[in-house]
């Protein structure tokens, strides 16, 4: 994953069920709505390998949101090396 994909996962999973608009993460980012949806998408694939049948990431009307619970930490500890 890219940089700019690691900080839309980093915000969705530091903030689990809380819903996020694509503007509101394009401007945050200096990104536009595309590339947030296309973070999403690589985001959403991943976590489909990961989590088989569960539904981490969704996606409706309000916005994207993680809707895991404690794995998000860990997830994003995974994928980035980080571990504190």
């Amino acid at each position: 994953m890219n940089q700019k994909t690691l900080q839309v996962l980093s915000i969705l999973t530091n903030s689990p069920q809380q819903y996020f608009k694509y503007e509101d993460l394009a401007k945050a980012l200096c990104v536009g709505t595309r590339s947030i949806w296309n973070y999403v998408q690589v985001i959403s694939d991943y976590l489909k390998l990961k989590e088989p049948g569960g539904t981490l990431i969704s996606v409706s009307d309000k916005g994207i949101a993680f809707m895991g619970s404690g794995v998000g930490g860990m997830l994003f500890n995974s994928l980035t090396g980080v571990f504190l």
